[in-house]
């Protein structure tokens, strides 16, 4: 479970997050939204770490963020933001090993990145030098780095890419996150759906995620929850029909919608009818 309480972020007097709470659980996608400037990215910058001069309390399993260490963090959240800046002329099946680092106990290791690289389509890239690929597949790699991250690396508990759904209670990992932010913004449409295809698969190996992102009919496919911010605030919080109204999308981004229902998913159909 992850838990944030009153936290509350802001530069030079300008609130940019303020006093936000809510929990995530794993084996949920939690998907945050919000108009450019409503405090999306600093929110997702504050769980990652990257931010630490909030107030506030973020609680990680049962014990205070500040509590652990790099290394244990490291084992327990995976982040992929907006950009990653890597010049030096890695492999692309090197950037993929990077997300082995924070274990210890490396077994099955080459599997794993052999698996996270054919579940982000890159495994033909596995020998290309990082700086010359172009931005979606650059994009690409590094979901399969953070995915290698987060997947379980011992032999007694299953693989988080495996959907093992018969683990008993008493060998269940601790819960572990990951948190993207705008993952899929280079990407096309046909990869776009690969990556939260793999997001539900994740899923299944006690992970949450809480993700960025700026479509909403993507966002409507494959959230299990949706954050609207607005200006810092939390406009809403709850399941899809609650959230991915007219009324709040009008609130959120200053535009008129109509909700109609997926023909295909039954899940909410947002049509933009513009300001």
């Amino acid at each position: 479970m992850l838990e944030l309480k009153n936290i509350h972020f802001e530069i030079n007097e300008k609130v940019l997050v303020r006093n936000i709470s809510f929990s995530a659980k794993p084996g949920e996608h939690l998907v945050i939204l919000g108009a450019n400037g409503a405090g999306k990215s600093t929110l997702l910058k504050i769980l990652s770490g990257e931010i630490s001069t909030y107030s506030g309390q973020i609680i990680l399993n049962g014990e205070n963020l500040n509590n652990f260490s790099n290394s244990e963090l490291a084992r327990l959240r995976a982040v992929m933001p907006q950009e990653v800046q890597l010049s030096f002329p890695f492999r692309a099946i090197e950037v993929v090993e990077m997300g082995h680092s924070p274990h210890v106990d490396l077994h099955n290791s080459d599997e794993i990145t052999q698996r996270c690289m054919e579940l982000f389509d890159v495994s033909h890239l596995a020998d290309r030098r990082y700086p010359t690929l172009s931005g979606g597949e650059k994009q690409r790699v590094q979901l399969a780095r953070v995915f290698c991250q987060l997947d379980d690396h011992s032999e007694s508990l299953p693989h988080a890419l495996e959907q093992d759904t018969n683990t008993p209670n008493n060998v269940r990992p601790e819960a572990r996150f990951l948190f993207l932010d705008e993952c899929t913004s280079a990407l096309d449409p046909a990869h776009q759906h690969t990556v939260f295809e793999a997001v539900n698969k994740i899923k299944q190996g006690h992970v949450g995620v809480i993700s960025v992102m700026h479509d909403l009919n993507l966002a409507s496919q494959y959230a299990d929850k949706i954050l609207i911010l607005k200006e810092g605030n939390l406009l809403c919080l709850g399941g899809l029909e609650e959230t991915l109204t007219s009324s709040n999308l009008e609130d959120a981004y200053a535009i008129k919608t109509e909700i109609l229902s997926h023909p295909v998913s039954n899940k909410p159909l947002i049509v933009n009818l513009g300001a």
